[in-house]
């Protein structure tokens, strides 16, 4: 064979390899439902290895679903404001899994979702937002007679509330999609925002528990991320707190995992949820044996873009 003949039969199996990547990375896109909006590709976390392509890997997909109900009192509120009324507004906005690398059979994940999003056990989105969108929250023992209105009412404290729940895609790769929940709440007066993910195997098809991500005594973890805290107070002039524990909610990221802590915990409250990064490279002994194996075996990273309480562009609805 004439180096010619090697050169040209080189470069056409180079064509083919990158044609295989634009396919998988096309069809990736155009199964999560939207286009250009869905990722954010200008993010340096994403990151694309095409040489990591496998043959069980398959686009998800996703459904954007929209709800929204206005409640208001028939009676005005006992207030010095004849005119005031209790008022609940209630919003969910979801991109919903439909499929996971090829499969629809992923009721745990949707089991996890909905445990997240509405603090209860529910079989189906469906069947939680018949319950919960029927529901009026007025405030801690407020019980009266309400009718849906199609304006959105004012919400003026202490008797009117607004809630905003979102679930959506924040990451995924090769071996492992992150979701995340979103919960807003605002009363008139002060906004309350809280943040928790879901992990999923997309090649086991099974939820992730805490304990299949971290491993071992958590007391190495926690002074890691104390050593963050005091870092990133130090270079970015930042007063976060000592934390005494390891934060419940956390997303296991390309380079490390973001520890989520919620309003409150180790800054105030109204600076909203702190999210801490700790890279793999420090978390060796802190991992679980399982999850070291998926990272070694993983690729293909991207984030998706993230769903807003208050979207600037509604024709994507």
């Amino acid at each position: 064979m004439s180096k010619r003949s090697l050169v040209i039969i080189i470069a056409l199996l180079l064509l083919v390899d990158l044609a295989a990547a634009l396919w998988y990375l096309t069809l990736r896109i155009e199964a999560s439902g939207k286009s250009s909006d869905l990722f954010n590709i200008n993010n340096n976390d994403v990151a694309v290895e095409a040489d990591t392509i496998t043959d069980n890997t398959l686009p998800d997909t996703f459904q954007r679903i929209t709800q929204q109900v206005n409640m208001l009192s028939e009676q005005p509120a006992p207030s010095v404001n004849a005119s005031a009324h209790y008022a609940t507004i209630k919003k969910v906005d979801v991109r919903w899994p439909q499929s996971i690398n090829g499969t629809r059979r992923i009721a745990a994940l949707e089991h996890a979702l909905l445990s997240k999003m509405f603090d209860g056990e529910y079989e189906t989105l469906n069947g939680a937002l018949s319950t919960y969108m029927r529901t009026a929250n007025f405030g801690s023992g407020v019980d009266v007679a309400y009718r849906v209105v199609n304006q959105e009412p004012a919400i003026t404290h202490p008797f009117g509330h607004r809630y905003t729940l979102l679930a959506y895609p924040l990451m995924t790769s090769f071996r492992f999609l992150v979701m995340e929940v979103d919960r807003y709440s605002y009363d008139g007066h002060q906004n309350s925002t809280t943040k928790h993910f879901v992990h999923y195997d997309r090649i086991n098809q099974r939820v992730l528990a805490r304990n299949d991500i971290l491993s071992g005594d958590e007391t190495v973890l926690l002074a890691l991320i104390n050593d963050k805290i005091d870092t990133l107070n130090a270079r970015k002039n930042t007063h976060l707190e000592h934390t005494p524990r390891v934060a419940n909610e956390f997303s296991a990221r390309r380079t490390g995992i973001i520890f989520q802590y919620q309003p409150g915990e180790i800054a105030p409250a109204n600076e909203g949820p702190t999210e801490i990064l700790i890279e793999y490279t420090k978390l060796g002994p802190c991992l679980s044996s399982d999850f070291k194996a998926m990272l070694r075996t993983n690729g293909g990273y991207w984030n998706y873009s993230p769903l807003s309480e208050h979207p600037k562009d509604k024709s994507e609805q």
